[in-house]
Protein backbone atom coordinates (compact mmCIF):
# COMPACT_ATOMS: atom_id res chain seq x y z
CA UNK A 1 0.00 0.00 0.00
CA UNK A 2 1.51 3.30 -1.07
CA UNK A 3 3.03 4.61 2.39
CA UNK A 4 1.84 8.36 1.46
CA UNK A 5 -2.30 7.07 2.16
CA UNK A 6 -2.67 8.80 5.32
CA UNK A 7 0.03 11.66 5.16
CA UNK A 8 -1.70 15.00 6.69
CA UNK A 9 -1.78 17.01 3.70
CA UNK A 10 -3.54 13.97 1.39
CA UNK A 11 -5.22 11.92 2.91
CA UNK A 12 -8.49 13.51 3.44
CA UNK A 13 -9.22 14.72 0.30
CA UNK A 14 -13.05 16.21 1.25
CA UNK A 15 -10.73 18.86 2.90
CA UNK A 16 -8.13 19.44 0.03
CA UNK A 17 -10.52 19.00 -3.15
CA UNK A 18 -8.45 18.79 -6.13
CA UNK A 19 -10.77 19.75 -8.91
CA UNK A 20 -10.82 17.48 -12.62
CA UNK A 21 -13.12 16.89 -14.65
CA UNK A 22 -12.73 13.76 -15.10
CA UNK A 23 -13.73 12.57 -11.69
CA UNK A 24 -16.01 10.34 -10.64
CA UNK A 25 -16.38 10.02 -7.30
CA UNK A 26 -17.29 13.62 -5.75
CA UNK A 27 -15.98 14.56 -2.55
CA UNK A 28 -19.69 14.51 -0.97
CA UNK A 29 -20.23 10.73 -2.02
CA UNK A 30 -15.95 10.08 -0.51
CA UNK A 31 -16.92 11.51 2.71
CA UNK A 32 -20.37 9.68 3.39
CA UNK A 33 -18.87 6.63 2.36
CA UNK A 34 -15.98 7.22 5.27
CA UNK A 35 -18.20 8.13 7.35
CA UNK A 36 -20.24 4.27 6.43
CA UNK A 37 -17.41 2.09 5.69
CA UNK A 38 -14.82 3.16 8.32
CA UNK A 39 -17.07 4.34 11.26
CA UNK A 40 -20.05 2.20 10.83
CA UNK A 41 -18.45 -0.98 9.13
CA UNK A 42 -15.50 -1.55 10.00
CA UNK A 43 -16.05 -0.73 13.61
CA UNK A 44 -18.52 -3.78 13.86
CA UNK A 45 -16.95 -6.02 11.77
CA UNK A 46 -13.60 -5.39 14.23
CA UNK A 47 -15.26 -5.97 17.41
CA UNK A 48 -16.60 -9.08 15.89
CA UNK A 49 -13.12 -10.61 14.55
CA UNK A 50 -11.66 -9.28 17.47
CA UNK A 51 -13.52 -11.96 19.29
CA UNK A 52 -13.81 -14.44 16.98
CA UNK A 53 -10.09 -14.56 17.07
CA UNK A 54 -9.94 -14.70 20.61
CA UNK A 55 -12.02 -17.19 20.74
CA UNK A 56 -10.11 -19.47 18.42
CA UNK A 57 -7.26 -18.13 20.32
CA UNK A 58 -8.55 -20.37 23.36
CA UNK A 59 -9.97 -23.40 21.48
CA UNK A 60 -6.19 -23.91 19.03
CA UNK A 61 -4.42 -23.77 23.21
CA UNK A 62 -6.67 -25.81 24.74
CA UNK A 63 -6.45 -28.47 21.67
CA UNK A 64 -2.32 -28.71 22.46
CA UNK A 65 -0.39 -26.18 20.81
CA UNK A 66 2.64 -28.10 20.88
CA UNK A 67 0.94 -31.53 19.45
CA UNK A 68 0.20 -30.49 15.99
CA UNK A 69 2.14 -28.52 13.67
CA UNK A 70 -0.89 -27.58 11.80
CA UNK A 71 -2.38 -26.02 15.34
CA UNK A 72 0.64 -23.81 16.05
CA UNK A 73 0.39 -21.97 11.82
CA UNK A 74 -3.57 -21.34 12.65
CA UNK A 75 -2.57 -20.25 16.12
CA UNK A 76 -0.38 -17.89 14.46
CA UNK A 77 -2.65 -16.61 11.90
CA UNK A 78 -5.43 -16.26 14.77
CA UNK A 79 -2.60 -14.16 16.86
CA UNK A 80 -2.12 -12.12 13.70
CA UNK A 81 -5.22 -11.55 12.95
CA UNK A 82 -6.60 -10.21 16.52
CA UNK A 83 -3.38 -8.09 15.84
CA UNK A 84 -4.86 -6.10 12.75
CA UNK A 85 -8.06 -5.94 13.72
CA UNK A 86 -6.97 -4.22 17.22
CA UNK A 87 -5.45 -1.24 15.01
CA UNK A 88 -8.72 -1.62 12.26
CA UNK A 89 -10.90 -0.87 15.59
CA UNK A 90 -8.20 2.59 15.89
CA UNK A 91 -8.41 3.28 12.57
CA UNK A 92 -11.88 3.58 12.67
CA UNK A 93 -12.00 5.16 16.09
CA UNK A 94 -9.37 8.37 14.99
CA UNK A 95 -11.69 8.73 11.55
CA UNK A 96 -14.60 9.34 14.09
CA UNK A 97 -12.20 12.11 16.16
CA UNK A 98 -11.38 13.32 12.59
CA UNK A 99 -15.34 14.36 11.78
CA UNK A 100 -15.98 15.58 15.24
CA UNK A 101 -16.05 18.99 14.64
CA UNK A 102 -13.91 21.75 17.24
CA UNK A 103 -11.53 19.11 18.82
CA UNK A 104 -8.32 20.90 20.02
CA UNK A 105 -5.88 18.12 20.35
CA UNK A 106 -2.68 17.67 21.14
CA UNK A 107 -1.83 15.90 18.36
CA UNK A 108 -2.20 15.72 14.42
CA UNK A 109 -4.86 13.48 13.95
CA UNK A 110 -4.07 12.00 10.52
CA UNK A 111 -0.49 12.07 11.51
CA UNK A 112 -1.10 9.84 14.89
CA UNK A 113 -3.40 7.70 12.85
CA UNK A 114 -0.81 7.18 9.92
CA UNK A 115 1.90 6.20 12.39
CA UNK A 116 0.10 4.05 15.31
CA UNK A 117 -2.85 2.86 13.62
CA UNK A 118 -2.68 2.03 9.93
CA UNK A 119 0.74 1.67 9.50
CA UNK A 120 0.74 -1.40 12.12
CA UNK A 121 -2.87 -2.88 10.73
CA UNK A 122 -0.80 -3.01 7.47
CA UNK A 123 1.72 -5.12 8.90
CA UNK A 124 -0.06 -7.65 10.37
CA UNK A 125 -2.34 -7.73 7.35
CA UNK A 126 0.95 -8.73 5.72
CA UNK A 127 2.19 -10.94 8.02
CA UNK A 128 -1.44 -13.13 8.04
CA UNK A 129 -1.12 -13.22 4.27
CA UNK A 130 2.32 -14.95 4.70
CA UNK A 131 1.53 -17.06 7.35
CA UNK A 132 -1.72 -18.15 4.75
CA UNK A 133 1.31 -18.77 2.62
CA UNK A 134 2.87 -21.38 4.57
CA UNK A 135 0.02 -23.25 5.98
CA UNK A 136 -0.97 -23.45 2.28
CA UNK A 137 2.56 -24.41 1.75
CA UNK A 138 2.39 -27.23 4.54
CA UNK A 139 -1.10 -28.37 3.68
CA UNK A 140 0.09 -29.18 0.16
CA UNK A 141 2.92 -31.38 1.42
CA UNK A 142 0.72 -33.43 3.59
CA UNK A 143 -0.62 -34.17 0.44
CA UNK A 144 2.17 -34.70 -1.69
CA UNK A 145 4.77 -36.23 0.62
CA UNK A 146 2.11 -37.69 3.22
CA UNK A 147 4.64 -40.26 4.26
CA UNK A 148 7.58 -37.58 4.93
CA UNK A 149 5.67 -34.85 6.04
CA UNK A 150 5.78 -35.75 9.91
CA UNK A 151 9.75 -35.48 10.00
CA UNK A 152 9.41 -32.39 7.85
CA UNK A 153 7.06 -30.44 9.63
CA UNK A 154 7.00 -30.99 13.53
CA UNK A 155 5.36 -28.77 16.06
CA UNK A 156 8.61 -27.39 17.23
CA UNK A 157 9.67 -25.90 13.07
CA UNK A 158 6.07 -25.12 12.57
CA UNK A 159 6.72 -22.65 15.74
CA UNK A 160 10.03 -21.32 14.63
CA UNK A 161 8.51 -20.64 11.06
CA UNK A 162 5.86 -18.88 12.59
CA UNK A 163 7.95 -16.41 14.49
CA UNK A 164 10.33 -15.52 11.94
CA UNK A 165 8.11 -14.36 9.43
CA UNK A 166 6.32 -11.50 11.59
CA UNK A 167 10.42 -11.04 12.28
CA UNK A 168 11.47 -10.68 8.88
CA UNK A 169 8.75 -8.38 7.70
CA UNK A 170 8.96 -5.91 10.66
CA UNK A 171 12.61 -5.85 9.80
CA UNK A 172 11.95 -5.27 6.04
CA UNK A 173 8.87 -3.13 5.92
CA UNK A 174 8.46 -1.44 8.91
CA UNK A 175 12.37 -0.34 10.28
CA UNK A 176 13.07 1.58 6.98
CA UNK A 177 10.01 3.50 6.89
CA UNK A 178 10.32 4.46 10.52
CA UNK A 179 14.08 5.67 9.98
CA UNK A 180 12.70 8.40 7.94
CA UNK A 181 9.09 9.18 8.71
CA UNK A 182 8.12 9.19 12.22
CA UNK A 183 5.75 11.52 15.23
CA UNK A 184 7.72 14.52 16.55
CA UNK A 185 6.56 17.64 18.34
CA UNK A 186 6.79 19.97 15.98
CA UNK A 187 5.75 23.72 16.01
CA UNK A 188 3.28 25.02 13.64
CA UNK A 189 4.53 28.62 12.57
CA UNK A 190 0.89 30.34 11.64
CA UNK A 191 -0.40 29.14 15.44
CA UNK A 192 2.69 28.84 17.42
CA UNK A 193 1.85 25.79 18.78
CA UNK A 194 3.26 22.40 19.14
CA UNK A 195 1.85 19.29 18.41
CA UNK A 196 2.75 16.33 17.96
CA UNK A 197 3.23 15.88 14.22
CA UNK A 198 4.48 13.92 11.12
CA UNK A 199 8.14 14.61 10.54
CA UNK A 200 9.16 13.22 7.00
CA UNK A 201 13.03 13.13 6.25
CA UNK A 202 14.71 14.28 3.27
CA UNK A 203 15.46 11.02 1.29
CA UNK A 204 11.75 9.85 2.38
CA UNK A 205 10.44 9.79 -0.95
CA UNK A 206 13.05 6.85 -2.41
CA UNK A 207 12.46 4.78 0.61
CA UNK A 208 8.87 4.90 -0.05
CA UNK A 209 9.47 3.84 -3.41
CA UNK A 210 11.48 1.00 -2.89
CA UNK A 211 8.99 0.12 0.04
CA UNK A 212 6.19 -0.03 -2.19
CA UNK A 213 7.98 -2.39 -4.66
CA UNK A 214 9.11 -4.97 -1.93
CA UNK A 215 5.78 -4.69 0.76
CA UNK A 216 2.91 -3.81 -1.54
CA UNK A 217 3.31 -4.81 -5.25
CA UNK A 218 5.91 -7.52 -4.97
CA UNK A 219 4.75 -9.12 -1.84
CA UNK A 220 0.33 -9.42 -2.12
CA UNK A 221 1.37 -10.11 -6.03
CA UNK A 222 3.78 -13.17 -4.50
CA UNK A 223 0.54 -14.14 -1.71
CA UNK A 224 -2.09 -14.42 -3.93
CA UNK A 225 -0.21 -16.51 -6.43
CA UNK A 226 1.57 -18.83 -3.64
CA UNK A 227 -1.87 -19.45 -1.95
CA UNK A 228 -3.65 -20.43 -4.98
CA UNK A 229 -0.82 -22.88 -6.56
CA UNK A 230 -1.14 -24.58 -3.31
CA UNK A 231 -4.42 -24.76 -3.09
CA UNK A 232 -5.35 -25.95 -5.84
CA UNK A 233 -2.72 -28.26 -6.17
CA UNK A 234 -3.31 -29.96 -2.97
CA UNK A 235 -7.53 -30.16 -3.67
CA UNK A 236 -6.18 -31.83 -7.12
CA UNK A 237 -3.97 -34.44 -5.53
CA UNK A 238 -6.55 -35.34 -2.60
CA UNK A 239 -9.16 -36.14 -5.58
CA UNK A 240 -6.94 -37.47 -7.66
CA UNK A 241 -5.87 -40.12 -4.41
CA UNK A 242 -9.55 -40.95 -3.98
CA UNK A 243 -10.18 -41.94 -7.76
CA UNK A 244 -7.31 -43.98 -7.63
CA UNK A 245 -8.09 -45.86 -4.36
CA UNK A 246 -11.29 -46.69 -5.89
CA UNK A 247 -10.54 -47.65 -9.04
CA UNK A 248 -7.43 -49.79 -7.47
CA UNK A 249 -10.17 -51.22 -5.00
CA UNK A 250 -12.53 -52.57 -7.95
CA UNK A 251 -9.69 -54.33 -10.00
CA UNK A 252 -7.75 -55.61 -7.92
CA UNK A 253 -8.51 -59.33 -7.75
CA UNK A 254 -6.40 -60.46 -5.14
CA UNK A 255 -8.28 -58.37 -2.20
CA UNK A 256 -11.70 -60.31 -3.31
CA UNK A 257 -11.85 -61.38 0.45
CA UNK A 258 -11.63 -58.25 1.34
CA UNK A 259 -14.38 -57.16 -0.33
CA UNK A 260 -16.78 -59.07 1.11
CA UNK A 261 -15.75 -57.16 4.45
CA UNK A 262 -16.25 -53.97 2.97
CA UNK A 263 -19.72 -54.71 2.51
CA UNK A 264 -20.18 -54.65 6.30
CA UNK A 265 -21.79 -51.89 8.26
CA UNK A 266 -18.90 -51.16 10.14
CA UNK A 267 -16.39 -51.19 7.01
CA UNK A 268 -19.01 -48.77 4.94
CA UNK A 269 -19.01 -46.63 7.73
CA UNK A 270 -15.28 -46.40 7.44
CA UNK A 271 -14.80 -45.28 4.34
CA UNK A 272 -18.16 -42.98 4.42
CA UNK A 273 -15.74 -41.69 7.24
CA UNK A 274 -12.53 -41.22 4.82
CA UNK A 275 -14.69 -39.52 1.93
CA UNK A 276 -16.20 -37.20 4.48
CA UNK A 277 -12.83 -36.33 5.58
CA UNK A 278 -11.47 -36.21 1.97
CA UNK A 279 -14.37 -34.01 1.17
CA UNK A 280 -14.36 -31.38 4.39
CA UNK A 281 -10.49 -30.78 3.37
CA UNK A 282 -11.17 -30.04 0.09
CA UNK A 283 -14.08 -27.56 0.96
CA UNK A 284 -12.06 -25.87 3.88
CA UNK A 285 -8.55 -25.35 2.16
CA UNK A 286 -10.85 -23.82 -1.14
CA UNK A 287 -12.86 -22.02 1.19
CA UNK A 288 -9.93 -20.61 2.54
CA UNK A 289 -8.54 -20.06 -0.77
CA UNK A 290 -11.38 -18.19 -2.15
CA UNK A 291 -12.19 -15.61 1.26
CA UNK A 292 -8.32 -14.78 0.58
CA UNK A 293 -8.50 -13.63 -3.08
CA UNK A 294 -11.66 -11.99 -2.69
CA UNK A 295 -10.36 -9.76 0.12
CA UNK A 296 -7.13 -9.13 -1.34
CA UNK A 297 -8.97 -8.06 -5.17
CA UNK A 298 -9.09 -4.12 -3.95
CA UNK A 299 -5.66 -4.45 -3.83
CA UNK A 300 -4.98 -6.65 -7.04
CA UNK A 301 -6.87 -3.71 -8.38
CA UNK A 302 -5.44 -1.20 -7.90
CA UNK A 303 -2.49 -2.26 -8.91
CA UNK A 304 -3.30 -2.61 -12.51
CA UNK A 305 -4.86 0.37 -12.22
CA UNK A 306 -2.15 2.38 -11.38
CA UNK A 307 -0.04 1.41 -13.91
CA UNK A 308 -3.04 2.26 -16.78
CA UNK A 309 -3.63 5.31 -15.02
CA UNK A 310 -0.10 7.27 -13.21
CA UNK A 311 -2.93 9.96 -11.89
CA UNK A 312 -4.37 7.49 -9.48
CA UNK A 313 -2.43 8.09 -6.09
CA UNK A 314 -3.32 9.98 -2.85
CA UNK A 315 -1.96 13.45 -5.07
CA UNK A 316 -3.83 13.71 -8.66
CA UNK A 317 -6.63 13.92 -10.73
CA UNK A 318 -8.15 10.45 -9.13
CA UNK A 319 -7.79 11.01 -5.45
CA UNK A 320 -10.88 10.41 -4.43
CA UNK A 321 -11.09 7.30 -6.54
CA UNK A 322 -8.00 5.68 -4.57
CA UNK A 323 -9.19 6.95 -1.42
CA UNK A 324 -12.64 5.20 -2.25
CA UNK A 325 -11.17 2.17 -3.46
CA UNK A 326 -8.90 1.41 -0.69
CA UNK A 327 -11.76 1.73 2.11
CA UNK A 328 -13.35 -1.37 0.49
CA UNK A 329 -9.50 -2.67 0.51
CA UNK A 330 -9.75 -2.02 4.96
CA UNK A 331 -13.16 -3.71 4.85
CA UNK A 332 -12.12 -6.55 3.08
CA UNK A 333 -8.85 -7.02 4.88
CA UNK A 334 -11.51 -7.07 8.56
CA UNK A 335 -13.86 -9.42 6.84
CA UNK A 336 -10.79 -11.74 5.74
CA UNK A 337 -10.02 -11.61 9.45
CA UNK A 338 -12.86 -12.33 10.71
CA UNK A 339 -14.26 -15.07 8.60
CA UNK A 340 -12.09 -17.76 9.40
CA UNK A 341 -14.15 -19.20 12.59
CA UNK A 342 -16.99 -20.09 10.45
CA UNK A 343 -14.74 -21.90 8.11
CA UNK A 344 -12.72 -23.68 11.47
CA UNK A 345 -16.25 -24.46 13.16
CA UNK A 346 -17.66 -26.05 9.97
CA UNK A 347 -15.68 -27.91 8.44
CA UNK A 348 -13.22 -28.92 10.94
CA UNK A 349 -14.44 -31.87 13.68
CA UNK A 350 -11.87 -31.61 15.88
CA UNK A 351 -11.50 -27.69 16.23
CA UNK A 352 -16.16 -27.78 16.65
CA UNK A 353 -15.94 -30.64 19.50
CA UNK A 354 -13.28 -28.49 21.65
CA UNK A 355 -15.17 -25.17 20.73
CA UNK A 356 -18.32 -26.68 22.21
CA UNK A 357 -16.39 -28.36 25.01
CA UNK A 358 -15.68 -24.48 25.47
CA UNK A 359 -19.61 -23.56 25.87
CA UNK A 360 -20.42 -26.53 27.72
CA UNK A 361 -22.70 -27.72 24.48
CA UNK A 362 -23.37 -31.21 23.53
CA UNK A 363 -20.98 -32.74 20.89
Amino acid sequence: MDENLFHMDTMNVTRHPIIDVRRIISDTLLYYSQIVIYIGLCTSISILGIIANTLNIIVFIRQGVLKDSSTVSLLALSISDLLGLVFMFWISFCFLLMYMPNLDLPFDIVSVLTITAVRPHLTFVQISGWLTVYIGFERCMCVVFPFKVGRMFTPQRSAICVLVIPIFIVLVEQVPILSVEHLRWLTNPSTNKTILNLYRAPNAASVFSVSKFLNYTMSISLRVIFVFCFTEITALRVVASKKWRKSTSTSDKQNETMKSKAETPENKSVDRGIDERERRLVKMIRAISIIFLVCSMPQFVYIVLEEIEKGLGTTGPYSNEFFFLYQFSFLLDSINATLNIFVYYRLSTKYRCEFDKLFKRNV
